[in-house]
């Protein structure tokens, strides 16, 4: 049997067949914050689903976008939960120390 390396499943598959309730987690989530965004479709698809599904979502921050305009018009067509959204683009990344160490222990973690 061939393994067909064009599928890519949705993100809404992935989420349902975690074992903790993203509904629970949706409705609480207010500000995301993602770094190194290159906006390839998986990410794209990634953020779409977020924004569809997050009720609570005050703000995104997409930082180190290599096409900002690009990713931009992408989003403007997304639907949003939360009429209060707002999703910021920007090529650079800030530098504050917290983001630094943050970034280094979500990324340290031994997967299987």
């Amino acid at each position: 049997r061939k393994w067909d390396v064009r599928y890519k499943p949705k993100m809404e598959d992935y989420w349902q067949t975690q074992e903790f309730s993203s509904e629970d987690i949706f409705m609480q989530l207010r500000t995301v914050e993602i770094k190194y965004f290159e906006g390839s479709e998986e990410e794209l698809e990634f953020v779409r689903y977020l924004l569809e599904n997050a009720h609570a979502m005050e703000k995104m921050n997409l930082e180190g976008v290599r096409n900002p305009t690009h990713v931009s018009e992408r989003i403007e067509k997304f639907s949003k939960a939360s009429s209060y959204a707002t999703v910021s683009i920007s090529r650079g990344i800030s530098k504050d120390i917290e983001s630094f160490k943050s970034f280094f222990v979500c990324n340290s973690l031994d997967l299987p």
